[in-house]
Parts: structure tokens; C-alpha cells; sequence
């Protein structure tokens, strides 16, 4: 492991919790933050009207946070309704399985592509 790059230790701790090993993954994130390093969230973004519009997962500073939430919250409906089943084994945190389908379902994609749906043009260029 690279003593100096923080992506090594995310690397070895991802691998530590897709393999159930919780323990081992929250030595290697106590080692990190002695060390000073910082795992920085994901973000995806849409550009509408020439303003990019950045998105976290579970985001909800934009100022169309609560339409964007709506929106969202019926494409899940429906989906679920489609017979769409969550794959929660990507989520690599120890948490309940409610918890871990909200981390898929308001991703920061999601949100960034639900935003586009709504003010959707043929100007909108998306990003991950």
C-alpha cells in the first residue's frame, strides 16, 4: 500500500467491506484519519442553462431540492412497481438494508438525472 496516497487505503477498505471484514475496514479508515487523509464524496452534475449543477448523494442543498426529491421519488415508484429490486450488495457500509437501498436509490446520479428530467433540453450534458 502507498503510505502517502489515500486512494490505496479507500481501495484496501473497500475490499475489507465488500468481504464482510467491518472491522479490518474501519481500522484502515482510523488509519487514514491519523494520517490526515480525507475520503472526498462522490459527485455527479448536470449542466443546464451554460451553470453547472453539482450533486452528492443525498443532497439536498440545490434550491430544487424538493422537486428534484418528488420527481425522483415517483421514478423509484414506478420502477419498484416494474419489478426493479435494488442491488444492495454494492453498498459497502455496515448498515441496515432500508438504509443501504436509499444510499442506491438517491445516488447522486439520480438526483443529477432527475433534475435533468425536469428541466429537460436539448442543452443538458450529464456527468459522473
Amino acid at each position: 500500500m502507498e503510505p502517502k496516497d489515500p486512494s490505496s487505503y479507500i481501495l484496501v477498505s473497500n475490499l475489507y467491506s465488500a468481504s464482510g471484514r467491518w472491522h479490518c475496514s474501519e481500522m484502515v479508515r482510523d488509519k487514514m484519519r491519523k494520517r490526515g487523509f480525507r475520503k472526498h464524496p462522490g459527485q455527479s452534475w448536470i449542466i443546464h442553462n451554460n451553470k453547472i449543477h453539482p450533486f452528492y448523494a443525498r443532497d439536498k442543498s440545490h434550491l430544487q431540492a424538493k422537486d428534484i426529491y418528488s420527481g425522483l421519488e415517483i421514478l423509484i415508484l414506478e420502477c419498484l412497481k416494474a419489478g426493479y429490486v435494488p442491488d444492495t450488495s454494492f453498498v459497502l457500509q455496515e448498515v441496515e438494508e432500508h438504509q443501504k437501498k436509499d444510499f442506491l436509490y438517491y445516488h447522486s446520479a439520480k438526483l443529477a438525472a432527475t433534475y435533468g428530467l425536469l428541466t429537460s433540453s436539448q442543452e443538458n450534458q450529464f456527468g459522473s
